[in-house]
């Protein structure tokens, strides 16, 4: 980290304010064609009757776009303001079947097969806890990033690779 100007990121986060969710809507970005949608493919198996759980949910921007596919709704986060801002994105959008909750999800405290459906978009993968927690036939759903996919952005900045 010696070739990173300290200063300039710490000037670049007092631009940007304070972390709220993940949502990038204003990021304007170019990329190749992408041959799927997440949430397409998620709504594609959510049904009127689903429990949804929603891995690092994040500001729970996606799973609130999500809500009104399904019943009802857990997203979960690790961090404390992630779940505070998304519980404003889901009070700001009237959405009441959707409930976010601050936990580790190594070792959720959720009932085994509780879940119709869980989600996880960018957030570690616990296949165990996935297992335990999903119905009997229910689905599980995953969008991850390779170990390089910032590589263009720590290139830009000179700061060498971001690993694997």
């Amino acid at each position: 980290m010696s070739d990173v100007d300290v200063a300039a990121l710490k000037r670049l986060v007092g631009e940007i304010g304070r972390l709220r969710g993940w949502d990038f809507g204003r990021v304007r970005l170019g990329r190749g064609p992408v041959p799927w949608d997440y949430s397409e493919v998620v709504k594609r198996v959510l049904t009127p009757t689903d429990r949804v759980l929603d891995v690092g949910t994040g500001g729970g921007e996606v799973f609130l776009s999500l809500a009104p596919a399904f019943r009802e709704g857990i997203g979960v986060n690790i961090s404390p303001v992630m779940a505070a801002t998304a519980d404003e994105n889901a009070l700001a959008r009237m959405i009441g079947t959707v409930t976010f909750q601050v936990m580790a999800t190594h070792d959720p405290p959720l009932d085994e097969a509780a879940f119709d459906i869980v989600l996880n978009r960018h957030a570690g993968v616990f296949a165990g806890q996935v297992v335990r927690v999903l119905s009997p036939g229910g689905y599980f759903i995953t969008q991850q990033v390779a170990g390089r996919n910032a590589q263009s952005i720590y290139s830009a900045f000179g700061w060498g690779s971001t690993g694997a």
